[in-house]
C-alpha cells in the first residue's frame, strides 16, 4: 500500500551494480506500487511520475536489499494492497465527480457513521507509513529552499509571522490531518484487520525500507515542483504590488524580468524528443551500470540560448557531462515580459535508464529516447 503524495530535489545516486536478477526485482516492486495512479494524481503528471519511478529505482538500487524487497513485493500484490488499490481507484474516479466530492466533504466533516474507516486502524497505518515524516521533510526542504533563493520572500514572512518555522510545522500537521481523512475515506468499508495487517507490514523492516526509500523519492521529486509554484505566486504577487524587491540575488543578470517577472516562458525548441536524441548513454557508464537522473539549470537568455548551466544533482561524472553536452546544445523560444524577450531560469531532468541505453547503436552514436528529459 504506497503512502499518499503529500507534496513535494531530484537526487541519489545509484552507484551500484546489482545482478540482473537484483534489477529485476526491483523493477518488480516499481510495478507492483501502481504508479499510473500517481501519474494521474493532482500533484503530478506523467513526466513527475516517470521521475518519481527513476529516483525510487535509484535509490533502491543504492541501498539494495533484496531480503526487504521479497517481502515487500509479496505484499504489493497481495490481497490486502489489492484492494487498497481497487479502492484508491473507485475514490479517484468518484471524486471527479460533484456527487462524489459532496459525498466526501459530508463524511470527512460531518463524521457520518459508517462513511469512513476505523480511525484507530488508520491513525496506526499514517504512522507506520511515516506521512508526518514525509509532510516534514517538504516543509523544511521548503522553508531552506525559500531562504536561499528567495530571501525577500523569507524576510516577508517573518515580517508576517516571527517563527515561520513554527507556521510551517503548523502546515504540516494540517496536511497530515487531511491525508488521514482522505485514507479514512479511501478505506471505508475496509475491514480494520485488514488496515491493522497493512500497517504491520509497514513497521516491519521491510516495510519500513521501502516507505523510507519512497519517501526520500517523493522529498526529492515534488520539492522543485511545490517550490517553483511558490515561488511564481509570490513573483507574480509582488509585480502585482509593484515590488521593486530583489527576488533572487544569485540571478545572473540585473534585469527583472530575469529574476521571475515573465509573461511567458521558454519553450525548448523540438520539445524533449529533440532533446532526447543528443542525450548520448556514456560507454563507461553504461559498462559500470550506472543509471540515474542529472538535474541541470542554467538561463535562457534573450535569443533562446542555454548559458551558465549548472548541474545540482547527478549520480555519476560521466552522466553530468553527457546530460551538460546535450542541454548546451538545446535552443528555446525566449521568455517574454511585457511583449520583450528577458532571461530567465530554467531547468531539465535527464535520466538515464540502462534499459533504453542498451538498444542503442555499437558505435555509441545518440539514439532518439536513450535518455528521458523533463522540462522544469
Amino acid at each position: 500500500m504506497r503512502a499518499f503524495a503529500l507534496a513535494s530535489l531530484l537526487a541519489l545516486a545509484a552507484g551500484a551494480q546489482p545482478a540482473p536478477a537484483d534489477s529485476a526485482l526491483v523493477e518488480d516492486v516499481l510495478d507492483a506500487l501502481a504508479f499510473d495512479v500517481l501519474d494521474r494524481s493532482p500533484v503530478g503528471s506523467r513526466a513527475a511520475g516517470d521521475a518519481l519511478r527513476d529516483t525510487l529505482r535509484a535509490r533502491l538500487l543504492a541501498d539494495l536489499r533484496p531480503d526487504a524487497l521479497r517481502p515487500a513485493l509479496a505484499f504489493l500484490r497481495g490481497p490486502v494492497n489489492r484492494a487498497y488499490t481497487e479502492r484508491y481507484r473507485a475514490t479517484q474516479a468518484r471524486l471527479s465527480t460533484a456527487a462524489g466530492l459532496e459525498d466526501y466533504m459530508d463524511a470527512v466533516t460531518d463524521g457520518k457513521k459508517g462513511a469512513l474507516a476505523d480511525s484507530a486502524a488508520v491513525d496506526r497505518l499514517v504512522r507506520a507509513q511515516r506521512v508526518a515524516e514525509l509532510s516534514r521533510h517538504v516543509m523544511e526542504g521548503l522553508f531552506q529552499r525559500i531562504e536561499a533563493e528567495l530571501p525577500a520572500l523569507a524576510e516577508r514572512m517573518r515580517a508576517e509571522a516571527p517563527s515561520p518555522e513554527d507556521e510551517l510545522v503548523q502546515a504540516s500537521a494540517n496536511a497530515v490531518g487531511e491525508a488521514t481523512s482522505a485514507l479514512r475515506y479511501t478505506l471505508r468499508g475496509m475491514p480494520a484487520a485488514d488496515i491493522h495487517a497493512a500497517a504491520a507490514f509497514y513497521e516491519s523492516p521491510a516495510g519500513t525500507h521501502l516507505q523510507s526509500a519512497v519517501n526520500d523519492a517523493m522529498v526529492a521529486v515534488f520539492l522543485p515542483m511545490v517550490f517553483e509554484q511558490m515561488a511564481g505566486m509570490y513573483r507574480a504577487l509582488a509585480a502585482l504590488e509593484g515590488a521593486t524587491i530583489d527576488l533572487d540575488a544569485a540571478a545572473p543578470s540585473e534585469d527583472a524580468a530575469a529574476q521571475g517577472e515573465v509573461d511567458v516562458m521558454p519553450e525548448l525548441i523540438g520539445g524533449l524528443g529533440k532533446l532526447q536524441s543528443r542525450v548520448a548513454y556514456p560507454e563507461g557508464a553504461r559498462r559500470d551500470g550506472v543509471e540515474g537522473t542529472v538535474v541541470v539549470e542554467f538561463v535562457v537568455d534573450e535569443a533562446g540560448r542555454v548559458t551558465d548551466p549548472v548541474v545540482t544533482q547527478s549520480p555519476d561524472p560521466r552522466l553530468t557531462e553527457a546530460a551538460l553536452a546535450a542541454v548546451r546544445a538545446s535552443r528555446f523560444t525566449p521568455g517574454r515580459h511585457r511583449g520583450r524577450p528577458v532571461r530567465v531560469r530554467f531547468g531539465l531532468p535527464v535520466t538515464f535508464r540502462l534499459q533504453d541505453a542498451r538498444a542503442a547503436p555499437a558505435d555509441g552514436s545518440p539514439r532518439p529516447g536513450a535518455a528521458a528529459a523533463g522540462g522544469g
